[in-house]
This record gives structure tokens, C-alpha cells and sequence, in this order.
């Protein structure tokens, strides 16, 4: 009998179907899923989900105020391009990212013709940004709607680079240019200014795709309507290749 080859890709799409599929039997009350429920165009203050950019002491962070294409247009295929929300107004690579590939087909980033990134089906991304020494940090925020307690669902997990087209630059004295260190995640709640960390971790770099947290979910949490949960990526030193597919979920407990 031949044995099926273990392929990371499909078991961490079929693992995401069964979790959604789970997430379905619930008649769509009381579940808040990132993917499902993203927005191209809400992203305020008081959305139930904002897509922000924190300090690295992680408080409540700005509200992103520009959505657009993702690393510029056509470069993504076969399309079509992803948007997502920034906190630079430019499509280059100088801002803090946070975009969803909202179809059902993987989307193939390229640069000079090669592939650099997949965003898989239905996977939110997060990339900090080093550059912004004020807000580097992307932070997604969901909002409590009402007191009670909550399940809340994480997973932090390297995404699709191809590793042909992330070699580090090296300069004219034999330096790397691109220096890896990995990054930090952290799962918190804000309650009245007051955080309080739930989870945390780090992603090394040179680790293959799909490695990470493995889906977690932190049972019957207590919280008040206001309080946040924020799942943020902290890219340490550098932002190179700190992409990072991030899975948030929040459902009513049962008691």
C-alpha cells in the first residue's frame, strides 16, 4: 500500500476548513472570525474588528487609515490584486501591512518575475515594519461587544516564501544587509488601559512553512463589553521576512 506523502499546505487547509466547518455549526451566533468577517472598507475605532499599528509596548494602537493594493498592482497573479490596510499611504514596502486574501485561490507575489510570497486561500498576513520606529507593530483588534465570557482562537505561523527569492543582500564588505532574527507574537487584553498577556512566543527564522503555534484556543475567558483582544507581531530588529499568517477567532463560551 502506498502511503500518502505528509504535504504541510493541504493539512493546514484541511485542519482551517474543519475549524471553520466547526465554527459553522454554531448558527453564526456569537462567532467573530477574522478571515470571515474582514472589511475592505470598515476599520474605525469602534468596528468590532480594526486593523491597527502599535508600539512595541503593544497598547491599543493607531487605526490604519490607508487601503490599497498590496506591494503595488499587478503583482500579484493570477489575481486578483490583494488590498489590504497600511500606515503609509504609498504601495511600496516602507508601511506596516495587514491584508487578507479573501478568494479561493492562492496569490503568487512577484518580484522581476519571481515568485517571493504566497498568500494561501483565505489566510490573513500581518508584516511589521522596522522603518517606523513609532508604530512598527501590526495589531488586530477585536472589540468585546458585551460582558461574558469567550473562547478566544490563535495561530501565528510562517507563511508560503518561496526561498529562492529571499536570499539575503549581501554588501560590498561580505555583510548581509537582509539580517533575520525572527520575531515575537503575543496574544493580550487591554482592559481599561490595564494589558494583561495571554499568550505569547517566538517565531525563529530559517523555519519552514506552516511552523508555528499550531491552532490554540484559550477557553472560557473572562471579559467585560470595551476590552480588546489583540493579536500583535513584533518583528524585532528587522522586518525581513517576518511575514506571519495569523488565525483569530472569538466565539461565547458555554458554560
Amino acid at each position: 500500500m502506498e502511503i500518502e506523502k505528509y504535504d504541510p499546505e493541504i493539512h493546514r487547509a484541511l485542519r482551517k476548513r474543519m475549524f471553520r466547518q466547526n465554527l459553522a455549526a454554531f448558527k453564526g451566533e456569537g462567532i467573530w472570525d477574522l478571515v470571515a468577517d474582514w472589511s475592505d472598507t470598515v476599520n474605525t475605532e469602534t468596528s468590532t474588528w480594526s486593523y491597527r499599528s502599535a508600539s512595541v509596548a503593544r497598547e491599543v494602537g493607531s487605526v490604519m487609515q490607508y487601503f490599497h493594493v498590496i506591494y503595488g498592482p499587478n503583482n500579484w497573479h493570477p489575481g486578483p490584486d490583494i488590498c489590504g490596510w497600511e500606515n503609509e499611504p504609498d504601495t511600496g514596502y516602507t508601511g506596516v501591512d495587514i491584508f487578507t486574501n479573501t478568494t479561493d485561490t492562492a496569490q503568487n507575489m512577484l518580484n522581476n518575475g519571481q515568485i517571493v510570497l504566497i498568500a494561501p486561500p483565505n489566510t490573513c498576513i500581518v508584516r511589521p515594519q522596522m522603518t517606523n520606529p513609532l508604530e512598527p507593530v501590526p495589531q488586530i483588534s477585536w472589540l468585546c461587544p458585551e460582558t461574558g465570557f469567550y473562547n478566544i482562537s490563535y495561530e501565528f505561523a510562517n507563511p508560503r516564501i518561496d526561498e529562492n527569492g529571499i536570499l539575503p543582500t549581501i554588501d560590498e564588505n561580505g555583510n548581509s544587509t537582509r539580517a533575520r532574527d525572527g520575531r515575537q507574537w503575543y496574544v493580550d487584553k487591554i482592559s481599561k488601559g490595564r494589558l494583561t498577556n495571554f499568550a505569547n512566543g517566538f517565531l525563529p527564522p530559517e523555519t519552514p512553512y506552516g511552523f508555528g503555534t499550531g491552532l490554540i484556543t484559550l477557553g472560557k475567558i473572562s471579559l467585560e463589553k470595551g476590552d480588546r483582544i489583540n493579536w500583535n507581531v513584533d518583528g524585532l530588529n528587522t522586518p525581513f521576512r517576518d511575514h506571519t499568517e495569523v488565525t483569530a477567532t472569538v466565539t461565547v463560551a458555554i458554560l
